[in-house]
């Protein structure tokens, strides 16, 4: 990993006044060696090392160093991004060295060696998890058994990324039962989704505040319609793509009460008109990415 994935954890980096307690309590006069210092600022000096660097190298110049390497402090947030060595075994053995994982990332990582079942096992160990990215985690796709026991196992999810796993309505539906603070989710080009699955997830997922859904063709107006009508009541989504979908320009008219968007694309929506269009740019006030390339129709108005 590079010098972008180091790890500075909130509860390391934020709590300025006990380190300088720490530092209060030194007496360096006496302090002749690195196993002098307090053990809380050993830890803020090794939060600067990269993961590498601690479990390839500082872990083994000693016992003390292996403990403060693999304290559970620095594996709250386990990114493996790009990494295609990553396997089920070094999952789990990452979930077992902290008791309050809250991030995994396994974007792009393209493994021949996880699987839908040790990303399960992952979950059974790490259920404060609240961020989770699995796209193009592995060369198969986890499918939708797997991802309602992982839905069910961590239920304070917040961010999802599921890009491209041939998920169904099932999914969706699993997420809108067992995912009540679920903020964040990424489910482009899962082209099985329908209505059938989109509709419940805005329903009970009300603090959504970020749908990506491109590339989905049986999302329809259905869908918008049933996110105008939760908007009404609590508006909260801010970003919205519904790029490449079954929604039409007339379908977009209920996205007038999404008036906290700030993010929209609707490109390839199929006869977008500035008749349809007005009524979302003149309510929300607050948008400010808006894509609607290749549409027909798309006049000077």
């Amino acid at each position: 990993m590079n010098q972008s994935e180091e790890i500075h954890d909130s509860s390391l980096s934020t709590d300025v006044s006990c380190l300088e307690q720490s530092l209060s309590r030194i007496n360096f006069g006496t302090c002749k060696h690195i196993h002098d210092l307090p053990y809380s600022i050993l830890l803020k000096i090794f939060s600067y090392l990269t993961v590498d660097d601690r479990v390839l190298d500082a872990c083994l110049v000693s016992k003390y160093w292996y403990q403060i390497c693999f304290d559970g402090k620095f594996w709250q947030k386990i990114d493996f991004e790009d990494r295609k060595a990553v396997s089920d075994d070094i999952l789990e053995k990452s979930a077992r060295h902290s008791d309050n994982v809250t991030n995994l990332s396994l974007l792009d990582c393209g493994s021949t060696l996880v699987t839908p079942k040790g990303i399960i096992r992952f979950s059974e160990l790490c259920p404060n998890l609240q961020e989770l990215d699995l796209k193009n985690a592995m060369q198969g796709h986890i499918g939708d058994d797997a991802i309602d026991v992982i839905a069910s196992n961590c239920t304070k999810l917040r961010h999802l990324n599921v890009d491209t796993h041939q998920l169904t309505d099932e999914a969706l539906k699993s997420f809108a039962k067992h995912l009540p603070d679920l903020e964040h989710l990424n489910i482009n080009q899962n082209r099985t989704i329908t209505d059938d699955g989109v509709i419940p997830l805005v329903k009970h997922c009300k603090k959504l505040k970020e749908l990506i859904m491109s590339q989905i063709p049986g999302v329809t107006g259905k869908s918008i319609a049933a996110l105008g009508e939760r908007e009404k009541k609590n508006p909260v989504m801010e970003k919205l793509n519904i790029a490449i979908t079954g929604v039409v320009s007339k379908d977009i008219i209920p996205l007038k009460y999404v008036t906290n968007l700030t993010f929209l694309d609707l490109t390839r929506c199929r006869g977008l008109c500035y008749e349809h269009l007005v009524h979302v740019l003149t309510s929300c006030r607050k948008l400010k990415i808006f894509h609607a390339t290749s549409v027909d129709l798309f006049d000077d108005k």
